[in-house]
């Protein structure tokens, strides 16, 4: 009997090859995310200590700390234009994150269930395997048996005369 071969192997390798894929899409969009999540906490604590000076600028009460104060206020407008942007692009990051994780998730099913039809395929293989061992075995034994029957017929057949 042949060996075992499956037919859908080259469809197996491709789906492993769209599992490695898909890791590393996930991983380029997580490597993304965190990047942007860094600038937008970065961004956040900008805005936090810009804050806190333009405090301390009031609080100093003359005309240098006023106009500090102002300069700092048109800074934290900035900052926050550039924080609402950059909460869009790290959502947009989480979206894409989240949609290779799905892809991710998706091509390995598809690959279990091609390994599972494999398997299932191999133990079929291996049944039909010991079965033809079996057979070989029974027919092996049986001619045995022939022969050594003939040549005991032969031999008392020799005695008699």
């Amino acid at each position: 009997m042949k060996k075992f071969s499956y037919r859908f192997e080259a469809m197996l390798n491709y789906r492993e090859h769209r599992v490695e894929e898909a890791r590393l899409a996930l991983a380029e969009a997580q490597q993304d995310l965190q990047k942007q999540e860094k600038h937008l906490s970065r961004l956040e604590q900008e805005k936090a200590d810009m804050r806190r000076e333009v405090g301390n600028y009031l609080r100093q009460g003359d005309h240098d700390g006023i106009w500090l104060a102002q300069q700092g206020q048109r800074y934290l407008a900035k900052l926050e234009k550039q924080l609402t942007l950059q909460r869009s692009i790290t959502e947009q990051a989480r979206v894409v994150y989240a949609k290779r994780q799905e892809a991710l998730r998706l091509a390995d099913q598809e690959k279990s269930i091609l390994e599972e039809h494999k398997d299932h395929r191999h133990q079929a293989w291996a049944r039909d395997l010991r079965k033809w061992e079996m057979d070989q075995l029974d027919e092996a034994a049986g001619s045995r048996f022939y022969q050594q029957t003939r040549a005991a017929q032969a031999e008392s057949g020799e005695n008699d005369l």
